[in-house]
């Protein structure tokens, strides 16, 4: 799966990078993910980092799909709020059509890291710790460590 996410401050951020080929059904998968990790807390925080992909192949279907998926999972996404670091400009098609009211869910769409961390009140050092800004290498190992948050950088 082309997606790896970091836990991080006690389980209320998660970090994930995306890299090659992105897909709807990778998307989800990694949504359902995250619904079932116990280390992620209700109404958490999330970075999806799209800087790194090769091939966009999310489509408008995505929508749909993630709204049915958070309905069944309501109480660990409401509240929620999704910062999408865009690589292509079909992303800020799907952040207009996603609409998370019923679940109290923000998402926006952005083009740098920096404006995200500030919107969701994240150190942008806590990316760089994390290499956020370095290009992944294959195999990636997907990381589910809560114990990496550093002290201090969270309210």
């Amino acid at each position: 799966m082309p997606l790896e996410y970091v836990v991080l401050h006690q389980g209320t951020f998660v970090y994930t990078r995306a890299h090659g080929i992105l897909t709807d059904d990778d998307l989800i998968l990694h949504e359902q993910e995250l619904a079932a990790d116990p280390h992620v807390a209700p109404g958490f925080r999330q970075i999806i980092d799209c800087r790194w992909v090769a091939d966009d192949r999310v489509t408008e279907a995505l929508v749909p799909r993630l709204t049915r998926l958070h309905a069944k999972v309501v109480d660990k996404i409401r509240g929620a709020r999704y910062a999408i670091i865009a690589h292509s400009d079909q992303w800020f098609e799907v952040g207009t059509l996603y609409r998370g009211d019923p679940f109290h869910i923000t998402l926006i769409v952005f083009n740098e890291p920096s404006t995200a961390c500030i919107w969701l009140g994240v150190d942008l050092n806590t990316l760089r710790i994390h290499h956020a800004d370095k290009e992944p290498t294959p195999p990636l190992v997907r990381h589910m460590s809560h114990e990496l948050a550093p002290i201090g950088l969270f309210p």
